[in-house]
């Protein structure tokens, strides 16, 4: 089986909880069944392949609970596939950009201004060095 390095981004909104278990129950069935056809494996090892999941409303609280393991990490369990599951993660980080499940952008745009000055401490010394008299 060949690897596709790739990312997706599969988005779902549900008025209810319990729909939309069934709608990413579908989704990964889908998601799954169309990279076999093709010959391609996903990787769900943790850190790889992640998954930012919220629940909103009522029961949000145990609809979210049921989704935890016996060790106490969240997982969605692939249908139709035993043993591969995908972790359900707060925040994500692809490509320097960080994806938070609560929606905020504090986390990347703080990133990004820390890379920003670390580029450009190096240079202001140079560039507005000390002028001798």
């Amino acid at each position: 089986m060949l690897r596709l390095l790739t990312t997706s981004v599969l988005c779902s909104w549900r008025r209810l909880g319990n729909s939309l278990d069934q709608a990413m129950d579908v989704l990964l069935r889908q998601l799954f069944d169309v990279f076999e056809n093709l010959h391609l494996e996903i990787n769900c090892k943790p850190g790889k392949t992640e998954a930012l999941l919220k629940y909103r409303g009522y029961q949000a609280v145990q609809l979210r609970e049921a989704r935890r393991c016996a060790d106490g990490k969240l997982r969605l369990q692939v249908p139709g596939r035993p043993g591969i599951a995908i972790d359900v993660v707060q925040s994500y980080v692809h490509l320097g950009t960080h994806a938070n499940v609560d929606g905020s952008c504090f986390q990347n745009a703080t990133h990004r201004c820390s890379s920003a000055m670390a580029a450009y401490a190096p240079l202001s010394s140079k560039i507005f060095g000390r002028l001798r008299a």
